[in-house]
């Protein structure tokens, strides 16, 4: 009997687009949501404080990150039945990229116009997550199927739409002397 009641705890769990490396708004609440047991107390920590405790209603479960300055290498704890960690989170400037052909368009086939961006794609904090495409058009979807965040950098710069891989800080551009698309 007590095999039986412990194998029907669920883990607490997230969606693909809440994982390690993930780029959360800055100067904004934030909403991390996923699924527990119904009733389960799901407990939320950012670098070791406490955010708050919330209870999974209908296997769903939210809270909302305060607002954070601009910054990385933050940890985000999620504990429940079982403890997600999730790690290089940083909190920064989001941005959404959706198009058709111009998002086709990798890095790989601008590489003759803009050589120096392969030597010099360093750039950690700037990172992409790929969202498969699927569509539904009866309902909003909770998750994705696949996809996770990655970092910029020179072995993975080919395969990073070059719209979205230009939209930096103008700041930036300004240190850089280059031409956006």
């Amino acid at each position: 009997m007590l095999f039986f009641s412990a194998s029907a705890i669920a883990n607490i769990s997230l969606p693909r687009l809440i994982g390690d490396g993930v780029v959360l708004q800055r100067d904004s609440n934030n909403l991390l949501w996923g699924w527990a047991d119904n009733h389960e107390q799901v407990s939320v920590s950012l670098d070791g404080k406490l955010i708050g405790t919330v209870t999974a209603l209908n296997q769903k479960w939210s809270i909302n990150l305060p607002p954070q300055i601009a910054g990385s290498d933050h940890k985000i704890v999620i504990s429940g039945h079982n403890t997600l960690t999730i790690r290089d989170v940083s909190f920064g400037d989001v941005w959404l990229a959706s198009g058709q052909s111009n998002m086709e368009l990798t890095m790989a086939r601008v590489k003759v116009k803009y050589p120096e961006e392969f030597t010099l794609s360093q750039y950690p904090n700037i990172r992409l997550f790929k969202v498969p495409r699927k569509y539904d058009f009866e309902q909003a979807q909770d998750d994705v199927t696949s996809g996770s965040w990655q970092r910029v950098d020179s072995s993975n710069l080919g395969q990073f739409p070059a719209v979205s891989y230009f939209l930096e800080p103008v700041s930036q551009k300004i240190t850089r002397s280059r031409l956006a698309l």
